[in-house]
């Protein structure tokens, strides 16, 4: 991986939960479940 800065791995997170919310919002009233190994 290249090295990245604080600032990009903040951009970074904020850019995936987006996609997650818009995901979630596509699946509907189905819940996604994330396992404990999916966190990591």
């Amino acid at each position: 991986m290249l090295p990245m800065s604080d600032r990009d791995k903040h951009v970074e997170i904020l850019v995936l939960r987006y996609q997650i919310t818009v995901l979630e919002r596509q699946l509907g009233p189905s819940r996604v479940r994330f396992a404990a190994e999916d966190r990591l």
